[in-house]
């Protein structure tokens, strides 16, 4: 016959709650019995008391103090209880940094590495992350040469002088659109684009395959919204969401980040500067409800 689980372990992992019901009634070894399954569970009679000499022993089974977590986890905190762990876990490559590796010292001579902001980034993030998140990028990246304008370049003038060369809104977003953003900012969109062109289509002549052709030139419901046509429209003639389904959603809804899907978020970093980074609705929902720990632990950060 074929049953559900196929021992003892299995049955635990799938139903957590019934296994202590029946482990507190000491119905365990009985119900393996009549499954036939081995009867092989850890009491405090049988239990391995781990000396430091067992944790060493324990230690060089392991590549990596996760694998040693997953296969024996009573050994591994018991290394860490008494203070072992370095010792235990010498042979071990370690491929992230210990908490408080990255200091200022070392976040200047690793930014000196790099001929860009975004070369940093890229290549080492942790140390990048913990440079912005103390205030010293500034100083660790002294050396690079600013691609991006710096604060207040965008005048009224140059906003004027960007603008000048483009017929319409949609090709001057497309080519220059900082200077774009900066004249919506400061209110001189009006005077930027007095020389343009408007080429509006009246609402009675948008269609349905009209206003699809339109949405497929923007990336996000913003964009399309500030300098495209027909978004209203498509919202009129019911057909919006079809539009907008290739659209990028830069924001989450409110509720998104539920307690399940920051798990499943923070699954995909291997440190907690990086879930910061990365992904931030989901990392301050889950310090909002009180989940970090529980994170935490469970990633081994």
């Amino acid at each position: 016959m074929n049953y559900k689980y196929k021992s003892l372990s299995d049955f635990r992992k799938s139903n957590k709650s019934l296994y202590y019901q029946l482990y507190t009634r000491n119905e365990l070894e009985r119900l393996c019995k009549d499954m036939g399954w081995e009867y092989n569970i850890t009491t405090k009679k049988n239990r391995i008391t781990w000396d430091k000499e067992k944790c060493l022993i324990e230690g060089l089974k392991y590549k990596s103090i996760s694998e040693w977590q997953k296969n024996n986890n009573g050994s591994l905190k018991a290394a860490r209880k008494n203070g072992w762990l370095e010792e235990c876990t010498k042979h071990i490559i370690r491929k992230t940094k210990p908490s408080g590796y990255w200091n200022k010292e070392r976040c200047i001579t690793e930014g000196l590495k790099y001929k860009s902001i975004s070369g940093w980034k890229k290549n080492n993030e942790t140390a990048y992350g913990v440079a912005l998140k103390n205030g010293w990028l500034e100083e660790c990246t002294k050396h690079i040469i600013r691609k991006t304008k710096p604060k207040g370049y965008w005048t009224k003038q140059r906003c004027i002088d960007s603008a000048i060369k483009y017929t319409n809104r949609s090709e001057w977003y497309k080519h220059d659109n900082c200077a774009y953003h900066a004249s919506i900012k400061n209110n001189w969109i009006k005077e930027c684009t007095k020389h343009m062109r408007y080429m509006v289509r009246p609402n009675n002549t948008w269609t349905k395959e009209l206003l699809l052709i339109e949405a497929k030139k923007w990336s996000t419901k913003k964009e399309w919204r500030e300098i495209g046509e027909g978004y209203y429209r498509a919202v009129a003639l019911g057909c919006f969401e079809e539009c907008t389904k290739h659209m990028i959603e830069s924001r989450k809804p409110t509720g998104y980040w539920t307690k399940e899907r920051c798990f499943e978020e923070a699954k995909k970093y291997n440190t907690r500067t990086k879930f910061e980074i990365k992904s931030k609705g989901a990392y301050k929902s889950t310090c909002r409800n009180k989940w970090i720990n529980e994170i935490k632990q469970l990633m081994n950060w």
